[in-house]
C-alpha cells in the first residue's frame, strides 16, 4: 500500500476558500432554496412596482400585493424593516416606505366590508 501524499494548501488560498464558503452561506441565508415561479405583479412597469420588487426581493421573493389586506401591510413592512436591520441590509427610507406601502395598499387583497346595518348595530 502506498501512502497518500499530503497536500499542503497555501494559507492565502485557504483564506480565499473560507471567504468563498462564507459568502455562499450568507447568500443562501436569504434564499429559501426553492425556485420561485415568476409572479405577475400589478402595474409591473410602474416605478412603484419596480421599487417594491427591487427592495423586497433582496432576501426573498416579494409577495404579491394581494397576499395581505391594506390594513395588514403596514405591520408587514415594519416587521421587514427590523429584519433588514438584523441582516445588515439598509432599511427603506421614509420615502421608499411611503411609495411601497401605497403600491401594496392600492393592490391589496380586498376584504369583505361589514354592511352599514352591522356598523349601526341593527342586524335585521
Amino acid at each position: 500500500m502506498s501512502a497518500m501524499p499530503i497536500v499542503v494548501v497555501p494559507s492565502r488560498l485557504m483564506v480565499l476558500l473560507r471567504v468563498g464558503l462564507l459568502h455562499g452561506m450568507v447568500l443562501s441565508a436569504c434564499s429559501s432554496g426553492q425556485t420561485e415561479q415568476p409572479r405577475n405583479y400589478p402595474d409591473v412597469g410602474s416605478p412603484q412596482a419596480q421599487l417594491y420588487v427591487e427592495k423586497c426581493s433582496q432576501c426573498h421573493a416579494a409577495p404579491l400585493p394581494s397576499a395581505h389586506s391594506a390594513k395588514i401591510w403596514p405591520s408587514v413592512l415594519d416587521r421587514m424593516q427590523v429584519r433588514m436591520k438584523t441582516k445588515h441590509v439598509p432599511p427603506l427610507s421614509r420615502e421608499e416606505m411611503s411609495i411601497i406601502l401605497g403600491y401594496l395598499q392600492q393592490h391589496a387583497k380586498k376584504v369583505d366590508q361589514p354592511s352599514d346595518q352591522t356598523l349601526n348595530g341593527s342586524n335585521k
